[in-house]
C-alpha cells in the first residue's frame, strides 16, 4: 500500500474595528499522512488573541480532497485568550492515487 499525504493549509481572516481588536492564531500539523482506505484524525487549535469576543465560522474549500474530510465544530465564539480545538477526520478512498493533496479551510 503506497503512502499518501494531505497538506493542511489554514486560511482565516482577521479584522480591526475601533478600540476592539479581533485577532487569532492557529496551531496545527501542516501535513497529515495516511494510506488509501485508512481513516486518519487530526486537529487544529484556534486561539482568540484579540481583546473582544469573536465568532468563527469554518468550512472546507472545494478541492479534490474536500469530499474526504469532515471537521467540527464549524461555528463557535471565543472570549479573549480562549482556544477551540477543531477536529478533522480524513476518510481517504481505497482507489485514490498516491500523492499529495492540498486542503484549505476558511
Amino acid at each position: 500500500m503506497k503512502l499518501s499525504n494531505l497538506v493542511l493549509m489554514l486560511i482565516l481572516a482577521s479584522s480591526v474595528s475601533g478600540q476592539f481588536v479581533e485577532d487569532f492564531s492557529v496551531a496545527s500539523e501542516q501535513t497529515l499522512y495516511t494510506f488509501q482506505g485508512t481513516p486518519a484524525d487530526s486537529h487544529f487549535a484556534i486561539t482568540n488573541t484579540g481583546n473582544t469576543v469573536s465568532g468563527y465560522s469554518l468550512s472546507v474549500v472545494a478541492s479534490e480532497a474536500s469530499s474526504w474530510v469532515t471537521m467540527g465544530p464549524l461555528q463557535f465564539s471565543l472570549d479573549p485568550g480562549q482556544t477551540q480545538i477543531v477536529l478533522l477526520h480524513l476518510n481517504l478512498p481505497r482507489d485514490v492515487d498516491p500523492g499529495t493533496y492540498k486542503l484549505q479551510t476558511v
